[in-house]
């Protein structure tokens, strides 16, 4: 793995063509881009979309809080967006956690990296 494929740049806006424009430039020069709640809560599942399709690869930065099924389910959810990677918030306990990474495994072999922060 080449160093530049382990750095994410944080796309911290809310500003779709924005976030476009970086994706796209950052193309072939990093591993891909992250993409928070700010940009979430803006552009929803679609923007997340829009910007898959320039990035090389997405980290989901929604650090995913609630009791284990509704985590679950949300992990479940955000599977249809292919995502590189997402995140769940430790606080959450082990019992969530552990939710996150199941609902993970039912994307295969291609699932998705779950962090927890």
């Amino acid at each position: 793995m080449k160093t530049a494929d382990r750095i994410f740049v944080a796309l911290d806006t809310a500003d779709e063509k924005t976030a476009l424009d970086l994706a796209g430039r950052l193309k072939g020069l990093t591993g891909g881009v992250k993409l928070g709640k700010e940009f979430f809560t803006a552009h929803g599942p679609e923007g997340v979309a829009k910007v898959a399709a320039h990035a090389a690869k997405v980290f989901l930065d929604l650090k995913f809080h609630d009791i284990p099924a509704t985590v679950r389910g949300a992990v479940s959810a955000a599977l249809r967006l292919k995502p590189f990677m997402l995140n769940v918030h430790a606080a959450g306990g082990e019992k969530m956690m552990r939710a996150a990474a199941e609902a993970a495994r039912e994307a295969g072999p291609g699932r998705p990296l779950v962090l927890a922060v």
